[in-house]
Order: structure tokens, then C-alpha cells, then sequence
């Protein structure tokens, strides 16, 4: 996992988060409980030397072109967002969920950003 800290102290953690084998098995059928052990690990030691916390959602992918979620996996992606929207997990969310979703359906992105479905 890359971290990046810059001199204002704000920690954020990249997509290259994915390649940690916790990160990664937040998607198999454990759920998010390996992503949360690491965040509930990582969180503290974060804060206790004055870093802040910014996290964000996952954006619907339904309709792609590239990959054909099935229901357990918006399931799962609902989830985690519930999850991660938990007062306390993070100094900043942003909801890129909430930003970028249809709300007729919310398994897909808007169609003013979907460039893919």
C-alpha cells in the first residue's frame, strides 16, 4: 500500500490500496470486515500523530461495458458505503457514491458522467 503524506499532514491512501491483500478482500465474501480491520488498525496510529483521515465511497458500476457486477456485488458495495458513512471512520468523507449515482438507479451512474453504459 502507498501512502502519501504532504506537509500539511493529510494522509491519502491511493487506488494502489486495492493491491493489500486486506483492501482486496474487502470484495470476496468476507465482506468488508478485513478493509474495516485495517482502517480500525490504521486509524488510531493515523491520528495519533496528527494525520487526517479522508476517505471516500464507491461509485456504482452496473451497466459497464468492461465488467457485469452481479447482485451480490452492488450488495457488497452497499455495504461498504454504509460502512465507510459511519460517524468517526474518517476526518473528510467524500461521497462520490451520493455525487456521481442515478437516482432513479442507484446501481448506475448518472448519465451526464457514465461514459461507459
Amino acid at each position: 500500500m502507498r501512502l502519501f503524506l504532504s506537509r500539511r499532514r493529510f494522509l491519502t491512501a491511493t487506488t494502489a490500496a486495492l493491491a493489500c491483500p486486506a483492501a482486496a478482500s474487502a470484495t470476496n465474501a468476507q465482506g468488508t470486515q478485513p478493509f474495516a480491520q485495517w482502517v480500525e488498525t490504521f486509524r488510531p496510529r493515523a491520528r495519533a500523530r496528527g494525520v487526517c483521515l479522508i476517505g471516500s465511497t464507491v461509485m456504482p458500476y452496473s451497466g459497464s461495458g468492461y465488467y457485469s457486477p452481479q447482485a451480490e456485488n452492488e450488495a457488497d458495495r452497499q455495504a461498504l458505503n454504509a460502512w465507510l458513512r459511519e460517524p468517526g471512520r474518517f476526518d473528510v468523507l467524500v461521497d462520490f457514491d451520493a455525487l456521481m449515482r442515478d437516482p432513479a438507479r442507484p446501481a448506475y451512474l448518472r448519465a451526464d458522467v457514465d461514459n461507459d453504459g
